[in-house]
């Protein structure tokens, strides 16, 4: 695909409004050069595009900004099909090692080029050229026939495999394959990468299977968050899952988003016991003190954002009869694994309804959502949540995740 024509048509187009997307040759530096120059010649293909991204923009915010195609977008596009052209099973032996590095060190570039967004206008720019990512698939087929078989991963299989199915006894198997087994080796990191030069994208992903090549953390989604519109879009959309499914599952994206929130927090400085180099008495010794990954400010708005999403849920729960009784989703989440990096749906769940008994003990204001004492009911079914996470957890365990936090956010 060397032609802009046609990247536009066969890849850009249906990665915005959904459809089949085509990658195959690598696309350089010198022909992403010369596409720059020309992409004003292919305007009918752009507004097209520009038409879906508006009606995307206009799913997520009152009054959508308006969109226009151009370089920077030309080159976030390139860099994902560049990293999905490393992950294809058919270009594996392509075109050698040092080509390949080549390649990714392209792709590296172009992301650092691109930088983080500036501004709201570009936050939802981005998003709506990259909302598929997370719902890329790989399309592999099997063939099986009288004298043998095939398997063609990410590529159809050729027609004269397909000729008198029914002489041949031809058998056709499709099977989809998610983004976290598609993507993986040197290609894995700069995907990553590319999510997170769409902090939008990254957070509503947050949690999806699809996502599990890289793991989440908390970073430039931040300032997304810093905007009441988007933030409160971010916050709907995690819980927006259906009612009838296991709370690791309907809460998979603050799941992640909470093991992240652990992961950024701070180690404070503790007297643990260990045994002397004859292995005799016991001495203290004195652990080192490990800097929290992001600054207090960031680090305070994350955790605001997990104690609010915290209180939606005890919103969907205040108007049932019970005000007082244990909540089912609670003591199934409190139930679930310790946090950790596997690819587990239940990932971050007790530290999700853990954050907010935390917080309080670090400040009150913090770890209470405003206004949630204008709401009787729901100021019930909070305190409510509060006493059986407490109960569950114990106080040295939130005590211990208080004092991390407390280090952190100095």
């Amino acid at each position: 695909m060397r032609e802009l024509g046609g990247f536009l048509r066969e890849f850009v187009r249906p990665l915005v409004e959904g459809g089949d997307v085509h990658v195959g040759d690598p696309i350089g530096r010198d022909v992403l050069d010369v596409w720059e120059v020309a992409i004003g010649e292919h305007a009918e293909t752009t507004v097209a595009i520009d038409e879906a991204r508006a009606r995307i923009a206009a799913g997520l915010v009152v009054r959508p900004p308006p969109l226009a195609f151009g370089p920077a977008d030309l080159r976030l596009a390139v860099a994902l099909y560049d990293a999905l052209v490393l992950s294809h099973p058919q270009t594996e032996g392509w075109p050698a090692r040092r080509g390949r590095r080549g390649l990714a060190t392209f792709v590296g570039d172009l992301l650092a080029d691109a930088g983080s967004p500036d501004g709201r206008i570009d936050v939802v720019s981005r998003h709506t050229l990259l909302h598929g990512l997370p719902d890329l698939v790989r399309v592999d087929t099997r063939l099986r026939w009288w004298t043998g078989k095939a398997e063609f991963k990410g590529a159809p299989p050729p027609r004269r495999l397909m000729v008198w199915p029914t002489v041949r006894r031809v058998k056709e198997e499709k099977a989809e394959v998610p983004l976290t087994d598609v993507v993986d080796g040197e290609a894995a990191p700069l995907v990553g990468e590319l999510l997170a030069r769409s902090p939008l994208t990254d957070l509503l992903a947050a949690g999806l299977p699809a996502r599990g090549f890289t793991p989440y953390r908390w970073g430039g989604q931040l300032e997304v968050l810093r905007d009441a519109e988007l933030a409160r879009l971010v916050a709907y959309r995690w819980l927006a899952g259906p009612r009838d499914v296991e709370p690791a599952a309907q809460l998979r994206a603050p799941a992640a988003a909470s093991a992240a929130w652990e992961q950024a927090l701070a180690t404070p400085l503790e007297l643990v016991p260990r045994r002397t180099a004859e292995g005799a008495a016991k001495v203290a010794v004195l652990l080192p003190r490990v800097r929290s990954s992001l600054p207090a400010a960031d680090l305070r708005a994350a955790t605001a954002f997990l104690v609010h999403v915290g209180a939606l849920v005890a919103l969907g729960e205040s108007l049932q009869p019970d005000l007082d009784a244990p909540s089912p989703v609670v003591a199934a989440a409190l139930g679930a694994k310790r946090a950790g990096e596997a690819a587990d749906p239940a990932l971050g769940l007790r530290l999700f309804f853990a954050v907010p008994d935390a917080a309080i003990r670090v400040d009150a204001a913090l770890g209470r959502p405003p206004g949630i004492d204008d709401d009787r009911r729901l100021a019930r079914r909070w305190a409510a949540h509060r006493a059986q996470v407490r109960a569950a957890l114990g106080e040295e365990r939130l005590a211990q995740l208080a004092r991390r936090l407390a280090v952190a956010l100095g």
